[in-house]
């Protein structure tokens, strides 16, 4: 018994079972129900036809429990029809049986609202899984495989956010009681979108140098209209950005010194997050005198720290991190450019919806389109990945990355491959190596200097004694 509807034989005949999900027992736990539709039993032996029957029973109460929709209504509805009016295809039911996308909608709405309980950031959720199906709500056409193709079409589905929209009518199949042509054309759309590699994929810095040069040759030089060209370039500039200081999308549409000097005050607070939405930030009050953080084009900066507005109280400071004897500045084309210039004409760039900030929506699409290989937040685990391996203190770079050392920690870890941890350890043992050599040498000019401080020891001594001799002749 459970949340999962099993088949299992009693007296000879199929019995479902399953724990109501409303009704409690005697004990205080959910109650039990069973259900048997005649699927064999003394007299009649269980056949193929009966494991057929109660299978379907079953998987169509499963997904009722799941969604949140079971109700004993419905469940004695379901087994009281006969086998031959269940098995009808939606082609020769009666026009008022037939299944439109008002009904698909509000399985798949009853599907969401048992679901957003258990999420701890519903808005993304309902996003990433839900919101193309709004459009349904008020639709009374029929729910035909060609009205459905027709509408992921028009809906411009791409990616992630594709497939799980596939996987929510999948799931709920059972329930709207799709042919098989509906599951099989489910499976075909789901295994043309690619999304492990790309979401997996971790460049390294040599690849995100081609890739950028690639994507100018192809966005830019050779755009058909000059007006793509420059947008294009605002892209690639904060894909630039997002390389050299491992910054969230929508955190560089809040530079705040980019063109002109900032001032960090004595008792403002610098933030410090970690990737999840909904997680607490943590705040560290800068103790000291007024900090003037200069602009980032101001040509006698050297530095090139990044200030970030974090709220009406808090700012976050980013370190810009380049391979050895690179100037990713110049690579990148972003000396000299203002602020206006490295960032896309987005409107309303800081606005927060509840999928999240609109930005990282928009320069997402923007990189499905012209940076295939890896999606933008990757470049920010390459430059975490980047300064580990440089041997940065940990709690620099996490100050610097804008969350804190456990995730920091995670984050290298999960990424960093067999190869680099070996490597990694490598170089870790060389560092103790070459430490124990320094410790070995500091010990030998220490015995030296014991040594000759005892041989002055010997030779004061003996002056001292040669002069009262001296003195005693006297």
């Amino acid at each position: 018994y459970g949340s999962t509807a099993a088949i299992c034989i009693k007296k000879g005949s199929l019995e479902i079972q399953f724990s109501h999900p409303t009704l409690l027992g005697s004990n205080g736990k959910a109650k039990r129900q069973s259900v048997r539709n005649n699927w064999g039993g003394a007299n009649t032996p269980i056949n193929t036809r009966h494991l057929v029957e109660a299978e379907t029973v079953a998987t169509k109460i499963t997904q009722a429990l799941t969604s949140g929709t079971y109700t004993d209504e419905w469940k004695d509805e379901l087994i009281g029809r006969k086998p031959k009016q269940r098995q009808q295809s939606p082609a020769v039911q009666s026009v008022k049986d037939k299944v439109t996308f008002h009904d698909a909608w509000e399985v798949i709405n009853n599907d969401w609202e048992g679901r957003k309980k258990k999420n701890k950031n519903p808005g993304a959720v309902y996003y990433q899984n839900f919101s193309r199906f709004e459009s349904w709500q008020n639709n009374g056409n029929e729910f035909t495989l060609k009205a459905l193709s027709q509408w992921l079409s028009d809906s411009k589905l791409q990616g992630g956010i594709k497939l799980r929209h596939l996987l929510a009518i999948k799931r709920n199949s059972a329930i709207l009681e799709l042919p098989n042509k509906y599951l099989a054309w489910i499976e075909k759309e789901s295994e043309s979108i690619v999304t492990q590699k790309r979401n997996s994929y971790l460049p390294d810095d040599k690849e995100i140098e081609n890739v950028w040069k690639e994507a100018k040759q192809k966005c830019v030089i050779e755009a058909y209209r000059k007006i793509n060209a420059i947008r294009n370039m605002k892209s690639l500039r904060l894909y630039g950005i997002l390389a050299i200081y491992g910054l969230r999308v929508h955190e560089a549409f809040f530079i705040m010194n980019w063109d002109n000097p900032v001032v960090i005050k004595n008792g403002e607070f610098i933030v410090i997050d970690d990737d999840g939405e909904n997680d607490p930030k943590e705040a560290i009050e800068y103790q000291g005198n007024d900090k003037i953080i200069p602009a980032i084009n101001d040509p006698n900066n050297t530095e090139k720290i990044l200030v970030i507005e974090k709220g009406k109280t808090g700012k976050r400071l980013a370190l810009p991190f380049m391979p050895k004897g690179k100037n990713w500045f110049e690579t990148f084309d972003l000396v000299n450019q203002p602020l206006t210039e490295v960032l896309p004409d987005y409107k309303n760039p800081q606005e927060r919806t509840r999928a999240g900030y609109r930005t990282g929506n928009m320069y997402a699409g923007w990189m499905r389109e012209n940076i295939k290989l890896f999606t933008a937040h990757k470049l920010r685990h390459a430059c975490n990945i980047r300064m580990h391996q440089a041997g940065l203190n940990h709690l620099a770079i996490a100050n610097s990355l804008g969350h804190t050392v456990a995730m920091n920690q995670s984050t290298y870890l999960r990424y960093q491959g067999q190869e680099s941890k070996l490597e990694g350890l490598q170089s870790a043992l060389n560092d103790l190596r070459g430490k124990q050599n320094e410790i070995d040498t500091l010990e030998a000019k220490l015995a030296t200097a014991e040594a000759e401080i005892e041989r002055l020891k010997l030779q004061l001594q003996r002056h001292e004694l040669e002069e009262n001799y001296q003195r005693g002749k006297m």
